[in-house]
């Protein structure tokens, strides 16, 4: 349940449908949770944990999240295929 539910946030957050904080820190905290010791993954932990669209400057942008986010949900079907 809990990759699928890194995909469906992924999918939501890249999409441009939620494009909140709470959407980004769920999927922040699943995937430190679940990939603890992929230096990807956990890059991707840190972009999420800068970004503050509240304040006006988040620090990477959406942007910069929904691409980063795209490239992840190709990457976990790869890592999916090899389990």
């Amino acid at each position: 349940m809990r990759v699928e539910g890194i995909f469906s946030l992924a999918k939501v957050i890249a999409s441009g449908a939620d494009t909140g904080t709470e959407a980004a820190k769920r999927l922040e905290f699943l995937l430190d949770e679940l990939f603890p010791d992929d230096d990807y993954l956990q890059e991707t932990v840190e972009m999420l944990a800068c970004y503050h669209p509240e304040v006006g400057r988040d620090v990477l942008g959406i942007q910069s999240i929904r691409d980063r986010l795209v490239v992840v949900d190709t990457y976990l079907q790869g890592k999916s295929k090899t389990r």
